[in-house]
């Protein structure tokens, strides 16, 4: 298991976004983490790895999933 230590915020991810995102999430419960800068920052943090398993998730066949530490369903405005 990879140990997930935080580095910078991406620039992008500004307090707006998080908020018209999160308020998409609510209304919709839409993916709102599919955005491609989002998704490099993260394999960044990771190293390009799963953090459970260590997959290369940069293979084609590899499906990227987002972990929460807090479940979505309750906890609605932590999503991003």
């Amino acid at each position: 298991m990879i140990k997930l230590e935080r580095i910078s915020t991406p620039i992008k991810l500004t307090p707006a976004f998080v908020t018209t995102q999160t308020a998409e999430f609510i209304a919709n419960e839409t993916n709102v983490w599919n955005v491609d800068w989002l998704k490099e920052s993260l394999l960044e943090l990771s190293y390009g790895k799963c953090a459970y398993c260590e997959c290369d998730l940069k293979e084609e066949a590899k499906y990227m999933e987002v972990e929460h530490f807090e479940d979505k369903a309750n906890n609605p405005n932590k999503v991003l």
